[in-house]
């Protein structure tokens, strides 16, 4: 997961990292548990203590998984610290006649304590991303920045820490070991109450990272065309292995943002290269309705907690697939076009690109070398414009097919292959 990465490849910048849980039950608008930690084995919590400007700061942030795609934040920023950190209590106590200031300037506190319940994963991506920005991170954990970035985005969706306290009770070897009881404010009066929270953070050590990799191919700014020769090809994608101290295993993450799309699309691998089959580039620039994909990419190598960006990444990718798709999107066909399906052959299921110069009815069918139909796969009206249908039938046998579009000036015909 990338929120994960990027958190703790960016605070390697700083001064003390630690990785632990994060847990706490909540009633009242929002009604649920929070935690950091996943079945025990795997956490998503993290803390930070850094000296900035003369003074000190202690970070904690849980991410817990709610449902597919959907996460809980929780973000406490505690200044005025120490460092190294020292038991202490922070603690809140805003009048109901004060909580309209904290729209304003939420960070006009010596503490900040945030949940945000329900979050995508693509804005979870950005929140932390920002958060953890590697290349200034003066700038990016500076409190008038994540000010103007919390109030402009995040805001509307959070409950703020109006009452109650976080307390660190021990520090036992370096671990922070803490609870807090809070009451949350949302904007048009919604509360939260946050009850029986614990933290447990252990001090990572840095030394102990694996080493980062070294990007090997396709080269930066490759321009990579799919066409008819090359559908069914696959790029490789390669970077340099790595070694942990101690050998033991080591796991990469390979990164890609589309950047014309706003995803992030992340695997887990325990080789130093992968093949991308060009079908899958293609299949996903229908589904997104796009001709091209402008992908930046990256390879972290992944410890037992930590993550470490490549020496010389991030690379940019471009994948033109128009050749292929035979779709210009940009603009609105002169006449009805039925463009090459894809992928062909197929199995189990076949993309019928067509376009349209203006609205009509349009009826697709599959025909068998018998002439008979076996399946009317669309009879409507569709605007103006590029189109596809999807046709899969596993029941067929291997053989020849024959899709038939009939249109409003006439009909278009064209081969395919099924193969089981």
């Amino acid at each position: 997961m990338k929120f994960f990465i990027s958190f703790f490849t960016s605070v390697l910048l700083s001064q003390t990292l630690y990785q632990g849980s994060l847990d706490f039950s909540y009633s009242g608008s929002e009604t649920g548990s929070f935690s950091s930690s996943i079945e025990d084995t795997t956490s998503f919590g993290g803390a930070l203590n850094l000296t900035l400007n003369d003074s000190s700061s202690f970070l904690m942030m849980g991410i817990a998984p709610r449902d597919e795609n959907v996460f809980d934040l929780f973000l406490t920023i505690l200044q005025d610290s120490t460092y190294p950190i020292q038991p202490r209590i922070w603690s809140w106590d805003i009048s109901i006649a004060d909580i309209a200031d904290l729209i304003d300037d939420p960070l006009n506190l010596s503490t900040l304590s945030v949940f945000i319940p329900g979050l995508d994963s693509n804005f979870t991506n950005q929140w932390l991303t920002f958060f953890s920005d590697t290349s200034t991170i003066s700038d990016s954990l500076s409190l008038d920045s994540l000010s103007s970035f919390f109030v402009e985005n995040l805001l509307s969706d959070s409950y703020i820490a109006t009452q109650g306290y976080i307390e660190i009770n021990s520090i036992v070897d370096g671990t922070a070991i803490g609870n807090f009881n809070l009451t949350m404010w949302k904007p048009l009066f919604s509360f939260t109450n946050i009850n029986n929270g614990n933290f447990n953070f252990v001090p990572v050590n840095t030394e102990n990272l694996p080493n980062p990799v070294t990007l090997i191919g396709p080269a930066d700014e490759t321009v990579l065309t799919i066409d008819g020769d090359n559908a069914d090809s696959q790029t490789g994608i390669f970077w340099t292995s790595s070694t942990n101290p101690g050998n033991t295993p080591v796991e990469y993450m390979l990164e890609l943002i589309v950047e014309n799309t706003g995803d992030t699309l992340d695997t887990a691998l325990t080789s130093s290269y992968i093949f991308l089959e060009h079908q899958e580039f293609l299949d996903y620039m229908l589904d997104s309705e796009v001709t091209h994909l402008d992908i930046v990419w990256d390879v972290y190598t992944l410890g037992e907690f930590e993550g470490v960006e490549s020496s010389n990444g991030p690379w940019s990718l471009t994948i033109d697939g128009g050749w292929a798709l035979d779709v210009d999107n940009s603009s609105i066909p002169e006449v009805f076009v039925l463009h090459n399906s894809y992928p062909n052959p197929f199995n189990p299921q076949i993309k019928i690109p067509f376009s349209l110069a203006e609205g009509q009815n349009v009826k697709i069918s599959i025909i068998d070398l018998n002439g008979k139909i076996i399946n009317v796969l669309s009879d409507q009206y569709f605007n103006s414009g590029n189109h596809f249908v999807t046709f899969s039938d596993q029941k067929i046998p291997s053989g020849i097919y024959f899709i038939n579009i009939n249109h409003k000036n006439g009909s278009e015909t064209q081969k395919i292959t099924y193969l089981k």
